[in-house]
C-alpha cells in the first residue's frame, strides 16, 4: 500500500517540477497525435514545419495574387508554427481557396509557440490562415498563406 502512494506523490512531484522548471516529460504515448517541435523557431514569424525544418510564411493584408512568400508542402496535413506574433491563436481561422472554412486544432510547442494542424486531411489547392492583428488599425485582418500539392511521381 505505501509503495502505491510513494509512486503517486512521486508522479506528482514530476508534473509539478516539470511545470515549474519548464522542461517536457516523456510522455508521448499520453498525446502521440499532437505535433511537436524539435527546436523553437529561428526568428519569430509564422512558418510551415515540416521534416524538422521552418518555412517562412509572408504576411499578406489580403489573399496573395502571386506566389511569393508562399511555401509549398506534399504533407496534407502540415504543421502551421506562430511564434512570438501579435496574432491571437483563438481568433486564428483556416480557409481553402474555395473559401470553404477548414477545423483546426491547437497545440502549444516549445517556447510557447502556438501550433495549428486541421482536424482533417487538406486536398490540393491554396490554404490562408486568417487572423485579426493586436493592433489599433481598423482593417487589421492578416493572411498567411501555403499550398498543398500532390506528391511527385516516384522514378
Amino acid at each position: 500500500m505505501i509503495g502505491i502512494v510513494v509512486i503517486v506523490f512521486s508522479f506528482i512531484g514530476l508534473l509539478t517540477a516539470s511545470s515549474l522548471f519548464e522542461f517536457e516529460l516523456p510522455l508521448d504515448f499520453l498525446n502521440n497525435n499532437q505535433p511537436k517541435l524539435s527546436a523553437e523557431p529561428p526568428y519569430p514569424g509564422v512558418f510551415l514545419y515540416e521534416n524538422e525544418t521552418f518555412f517562412d510564411i509572408q504576411q499578406h493584408k489580403g489573399i496573395p495574387t502571386q506566389d511569393v512568400g508562399i511555401p509549398t508542402s506534399f504533407n496534407t496535413n502540415p504543421v502551421i508554427v506562430f511564434w512570438q506574433t501579435d496574432a491571437p491563436s483563438e481568433q486564428i481561422k483556416l480557409i481553402f481557396e474555395s473559401g470553404d472554412y477548414i477545423s483546426l486544432e491547437t497545440y502549444q510547442g516549445k517556447g510557447g509557440a502556438d501550433l495549428f494542424q486541421s482536424k482533417t486531411n487538406l486536398a490540393t489547392g491554396l490554404y490562408c490562415l486568417q487572423g485579426p492583428l493586436q493592433s489599433p488599425l481598423i482593417d487589421n485582418s492578416t493572411y498567411w498563406c501555403f499550398k498543398i500539392v500532390s506528391q511527385p511521381p516516384e522514378g
